[in-house]
């Protein structure tokens, strides 16, 4: 009586069903969260977009000394009254700064990122708008 008794072959079947699905699972995790990973990295779609910008000026120069840019296509507008209408990239960064036209007077606000409408405060330093204004001054005599 030396026979040797089998193993159940239901609790072999049940371990190995149990790591194929253990395996499944972990397989299926890591597949998702490499997607989510990946589908999050992806850079934004860019689309053109035009932006309002409105300036808020607390500076003591006019309004029409700054122009809205957008980087990094440099796309700019002149500002006419308190607004300037951009064409540039859903992407983009917008801030104002001194108009090329007056090169004497030089600002530069913060960049913010583009909207259809955004509005941008300006405050100058009391000393830099002084010589600021000089020096317009200068230029229009």
């Amino acid at each position: 009586m030396n026979q040797r008794q089998k193993p159940t072959s239901k609790a072999g079947k049940d371990d190995t069903l149990q790591t194929v699905l253990t395996t499944l699972v972990v397989i299926t995790v890591l597949l998702a969260g490499g997607a989510g990973v990946y589908w999050w990295f992806q850079p934004e779609l860019s689309t053109p977009i035009m932006v309002q910008v409105k300036i808020d000026n607390h500076c003591e120069v006019a309004n029409e000394a700054f122009m809205a840019i957008s980087e990094p296509d440099g796309a700019k507008a002149y500002f006419s009254g308190d607004l300037a209408l951009l064409r540039t990239r859903s992407t983009s960064k917008v801030y104002v700064r001194s108009s090329d036209k007056y090169p004497a007077f030089y600002f530069e606000s913060p960049r913010v990122d583009a909207a259809k409408q955004v509005t941008i405060k300006t405050e100058c330093q009391p000393e830099r708008i002084q010589r600021t204004l000089e020096s317009l001054k200068k230029q229009f005599q």
